[in-house]
């Protein structure tokens, strides 16, 4: 963005859109390509300042997406497709948070599930992780996850690991797998 945070109005480095507040409501508008009007908006300079030139500040939207949706999406659509949505984020965070943004973007950079998939090669194309099953669900894992180490010390944290995704999982994966690495290691493991 070629203003800064604060001239923008931004002071929250997350943001979360979300239209309603049925769960249910919720999860049915994230399983269709349509726009569903849930996003996040994070900036990382009301935590780092420095992060950008002065005068300037980096936004990220995200949004979320269930099942194959992008299945039927043919490839001379895509880019065009990808373009709308994040159109569509940007105004569904600018309308919520009553903020201006479209003026101000000097650069962006779009990537949508295929774009993930194809360069991450993650399932399903999602940074976050997957959705559960109920015979893979966070406590099938978390009761196993010690048995579950294909390779001896090779352990998976965050979106992908026993909690699954989401901020607290991530952490909380990240800290579970960082102690039983510690405890191995003073066990000579």
């Amino acid at each position: 963005m070629n203003r800064s945070a604060e001239d923008l109005g931004i002071r929250d480095y997350s943001n979360f859109v979300i239209p309603c507040a049925d769960s249910r409501e919720q999860y049915n508008r994230c399983c269709t390509i349509e726009d569903n009007g849930y996003a996040v908006m994070n900036c990382l300079n009301t935590v780092i300042p420095e992060s950008s030139p002065e005068g300037t500040c980096t936004l990220f939207f995200t949004t979320m997406y269930y099942g194959d949706v992008w299945k039927d999406v043919k490839p001379e659509e895509y880019k065009k497709l990808k373009i709308k949505i994040a159109g569509e984020i940007i105004e569904n965070c600018e309308k919520a948070l009553h903020l201006t943004l479209k003026l101000y973007i000097e650069e962006i950079v779009i990537a949508a599930p295929p774009t993930f998939a194809r360069y991450l090669m993650i399932p399903r194309g999602t940074p976050y992780g997957y959705q559960f099953d109920m015979w893979d669900s966070m406590m099938m894992r978390t009761m196993n996850v010690e048995s579950e180490e294909p390779i001896k010390c090779l352990r998976f944290c965050g979106a992908c690991g026993e909690r699954g995704d989401g901020y607290s999982s991530a952490y909380i994966s990240g800290m579970n797998t960082g102690l039983r690495t510690v405890r191995d290691a003073k066990e000579g493991k």
